[in-house]
């Protein structure tokens, strides 16, 4: 092979590696353009930062949540409390780093992804001084379901972000703490109720539940359990906003068809102090072909709907607590044993009690037989 030919190929192999090395970078810059722009949404954004929250959703009436000396209310004013669970829930997404894919920038296309004025869940964060940390439209859920099509104010690209944002803030029930009282129960020590069907009134002695009306006599546990769980884990399905047209007479409750007086131990006060509440509970109305009743605390201008099953659990006939002879033979173990225990304590102290006395006749004989 001759030199001439030698550097003739070498040059055609120059020009093809540059050829090859320019293909491949100008590829590249074209897979860079394709590549969807990531840009941030919110990340970082806790409690402790935040003042107010304002959220409104497409036909529905606007919240503002707001915090006052560490208590997060749906009106401060009323003293509404928040749904702690929901509040929590909703800072566990405003404090974690979502980011979100441009996948437009033409507003023809906002009312696609449902992310313009009217037709987008509007988000409203708020810091000290009223500074808005974030200012949200979010839209419709993405292609996959832990996406969600949103725009931030004033700017114009619609991003699918890297998470479900739709039910974090559209609560169709309300954001309003359902949660009636405050207290376990297990704190609960006595209940006195003016109930439709008689007096009622239960104490817990020593541990263990104890009838004193309509008549006294041990209480089976077997009712007072769901009965106590009923009262502690009450929460209302809706509330109801008194007005100029609606009285408390209206809806059952001036005079109140039944009542209970709940005492229990207040675990938050040191010492532990016995605390007593009451609720009122209207006749049950039917509305719409479905059972509610109407109830509200003593302490508390509130109105609030129950279920027809949470008005009956809470309204029941006070006989049905006596223990009769045949239902004592079939309580579970564990009454059995407590009523045990306690039969047992009370004959150690008799006991006692005899043998002190016992002893303390045989002293007095004693002296009397050593006197002169």
């Amino acid at each position: 092979m001759s030199t001439k030919h030698t550097l003739t190929l070498l040059v055609l192999a120059i020009l093809l590696g540059i050829a090859a090395y320019w293909y491949t970078r100008s590829e590249e810059k074209m897979l860079e353009t394709a590549a969807p722009v990531a840009k941030p949404v919110f990340s970082g954004i806790t409690s402790a930062t935040v003042e107010k929250v304002e959220i409104a959703v497409p036909e529905a009436e606007p919240v503002t949540l707001a915090k006052l000396d560490g208590v997060w209310y749906t009106n401060v004013e009323k003293k509404h409390k928040a749904d702690p669970n929901l509040v929590g829930s909703l800072f566990a997404t405003l404090e974690k780093e979502v980011s979100g894919e441009v996948v437009s920038d033409n507003p023809e296309h906002y009312v696609e992804y449902q992310v313009n004025e009217t037709s987008a869940t509007h988000v409203k964060v708020l810091g000290r001084e009223g500074k808005v940390l974030l200012d949200l439209y979010v839209g419709k859920a993405g292609s996959t379901f832990f996406t969600t099509f949103v725009r931030k104010a004033g700017e114009k690209e619609v991003l699918s972000a890297n998470a479900s944002l739709t039910y974090v803030f559209n609560k169709p029930e309300g954001w309003r703490d359902k949660k009636i009282f405050n207290f376990d129960q297990d704190a609960i020590v006595e209940i006195a109720g003016e109930l439709t069907s008689g007096p009622l009134l239960l104490k817990k002695e020593a541990g263990i539940w104890k009838l004193h009306e309509p008549i006294k006599r041990d209480a089976v546990s077997t009712k007072i359990h769901p009965f106590l769980s009923s009262i502690a884990n009450l929460r209302a399905t809706s509330f109801v906003d008194l007005d100029s047209s609606h009285t408390l007479a209206d809806y059952g409750l001036d005079p109140p068809k039944s009542k209970l007086m709940i005492t229990y131990e207040d675990k938050q006060t040191s010492p532990v102090k016995k605390q007593t509440v009451t609720l009122l509970l209207g006749e049950p109305k039917v509305e719409n072909s479905v059972t509610y009743y109407y109830a509200k605390r003593a302490d508390s201008p509130d109105v609030f709907k129950l279920t027809e099953y949470q008005g009956k659990m809470l309204t029941p006939d006070p006989k049905d607590f006596v223990l009769s002879d045949s239902t004592a033979a079939s309580q579970p173990a564990e009454a059995k044993s407590q009523d045990t225990q306690t039969t047992t304590a009370l004959e150690e102290v008799a006991t006692t009690a005899g043998e002190e006395m016992t002893s303390a006749t045989h002293s007095e004989k004693s002296v009397t037989s050593a006197t002169p």
